[in-house]
């Protein structure tokens, strides 16, 4: 109150200055321009600059708070507009985790261009598309996305090859894979998804020749897993053929060295060389890997292998039994033994032996083992008894 009342003493004072001044001498102004003269009091030019000056301060305020107001009213309308594309894709990416594939493709390209992140809602059409198997559209929405982001390429292409094999689109994901590896020969998920359109594929050779690459990359043991089972399919393969035996010899050794020494593969070697009249070399092949290292499918198979006569028997018997120091107690080299002192003539001790391992382990193939020892010792009863427990072990067996 004491302030208010200060200043309109202030105020008060100034006027009566200012009054007296004007009555005691009007003052002169003359302007003039161009011939043309402007003649009046110094008070009136004053008043008339101050009413010039007020009137420019209220006209601009009146400018700012319209231009002030329409920025409002425009960035209200964006702000609606961003608003509505954000709940579009929301209710797009519903659609599509829902498998409404046609629905949630339409409103993902519809919002993608004008989200803040584009990339997303152009992959996330790009599914729905190829999930509805429209492949064309599919790949018109990914080449949408590569022009609102050039520089997404790769990542826009590696997602084009997941979706194709997706698809079951083997032939057109090899392609994209093998363009996209010239640009990056050594990046892991290509190596990987690359090797398994060649598995797809049945291009064996291919993916063999892959697969070393794709174990140095990553995931070590499920590409080493992925490389044996293709020299399987090879080996598996090369016993079809015309000249078999030659073809399965040519495949072994193409094989990387250290893949030799696999149990899977040793034992599919063997097999198809001794179901190719090649004994000898399977034996051979299985008696130095039992050397270096002990693997109960190899010597199971090494007393399965055909033997030319007692002789033969004799000799790989004696083998055997040098195994038995270290590893007598596995049921596997038992029923090893009692096969070849039976195809050596020593029914007595390969009944030995095989009852020593249907002691160890309810083996279906060493009960009918013993079956037929039986039966070819005159005793048809044990036979019998043999081949009922040889049965039930087998219908215990887990499928």
């Amino acid at each position: 109150m004491i302030r208010l009342l200060a200043l309109l003493l202030a105020a008060l004072a100034l006027g009566g200055l200012l009054a007296a001044a004007m009555l005691r001498d009007a003052g002169y102004v003359l302007i003039a321009y161009d011939g043309a003269t402007l003649e009046t009091s110094l008070w009136f030019a004053v008043a008339s600059l101050l009413v010039v000056a007020v009137a420019a301060y209220v006209f601009g305020r009146l400018w700012r708070t319209t231009a002030r107001g329409g920025r409002r009213l425009a960035n209200a309308a964006q702000a609606r507009r961003h608003r509505s594309l954000r709940e579009r894709a929301l209710l797009g990416t519903q659609l599509l985790l829902e498998g409404r594939w046609r629905d949630a493709e339409a409103a993902l390209t519809e919002a993608a261009p004008q989200l803040d992140v584009p990339l997303l809602g152009y992959l996330g059409a790009a599914r729905a598309a190829n999930e509805a198997g429209r492949f064309e559209a599919r790949d018109t929405i990914l080449g949408d996305a590569r022009e609102a982001a050039p520089e997404a390429r790769f990542v826009l292409e590696l997602a084009r090859s997941e979706l194709q094999q997706q698809a079951a689109q083997w032939q057109e994901s090899v392609a994209t894979l093998t363009a996209l590896r010239e640009e990056k020969p050594r990046h892991p998920l290509l190596d990987a998804r690359l090797l398994a359109a060649y598995q797809a594929l049945g291009d064996h050779d291919a993916a063999a020749a892959l697969a070393p690459a794709a174990a140095a990359d990553g995931a070590a043991q499920a590409a080493k897993a992925n490389e044996i089972a293709l020299w399987r399919a090879r080996l598996a393969k090369s016993k079809d053929s015309e000249k078999a035996a030659d073809h399965m010899r040519r495949t072994w050794r193409a094989m990387p060295k250290a893949l030799r020494q696999q149990e899977a593969l040793v034992a599919d070697y063997a097999d198809a060389l001794a179901s190719h009249g090649a004994g000898g070399e399977a034996e051979t092949l299985l008696r130095r890997g039992l050397g270096k290292q002990w693997h109960s499918s190899w010597v199971r198979r090494y007393g399965a292998l055909p033997v030319q006569d007692a002789g033969e028997a004799v000799r790989r018997l004696a083998i055997a039994n040098a195994w038995l120091a270290d590893h007598g107690e596995d049921p596997a080299l038992l029923l090893t033994l009692g096969r070849l002192a039976h195809a050596a003539g020593d029914d007595a001790e390969a009944q030995r032996h095989l009852a020593a391992c249907a002691e160890r382990a309810q083996d279906a193939e060493t009960l009918r083992e013993l079956a037929t020892l039986s039966e070819a010792t005159g005793d048809a009863t044990a036979a019998a008894g043999y081949l009922r427990r040889a049965l039930a072990a087998q219908e215990a067996q887990p499928a």
